[in-house]
């Protein structure tokens, strides 16, 4: 399982403070999320929910898929890494103009 949460001020501020935009942005990143973890994208399977409680909102997404599939931790940080720049896109975009 991978687990992505953003301080609520910043779900807030970015629009990912809702269940819709989190389904939006895993479902836009779903070919990655399979490839990275080595499962075919026929075989891909994933469930989520959302924690809109305490101080922290996260939308939790468990994959399953094939036996010998599995994440590396390149595969990790490539998704990390996808997910927050198109997390921050607009605040970084705004940092690259000044």
């Amino acid at each position: 399982d991978a687990i992505l949460s953003l301080k609520r001020e910043d779900a807030a501020r970015l629009g990912y403070d809702n269940v819709q935009a989190w389904r939006a942005l895993l479902r836009t990143n779903r070919n990655d999320i399979a490839a990275a973890m080595n499962i075919p994208l026929e075989d891909f399977r994933w469930y989520a929910a959302f924690h809109n409680e305490g101080t922290i909102p996260m939308y939790n997404d468990g994959v399953v898929g094939k036996a010998g599939a599995g994440l590396s931790l390149q595969g990790l940080r490539q998704i990390k890494s996808e997910l927050t720049n198109q997390i921050f896109r607009q605040e970084m975009l705004h940092i690259y103009e000044q």
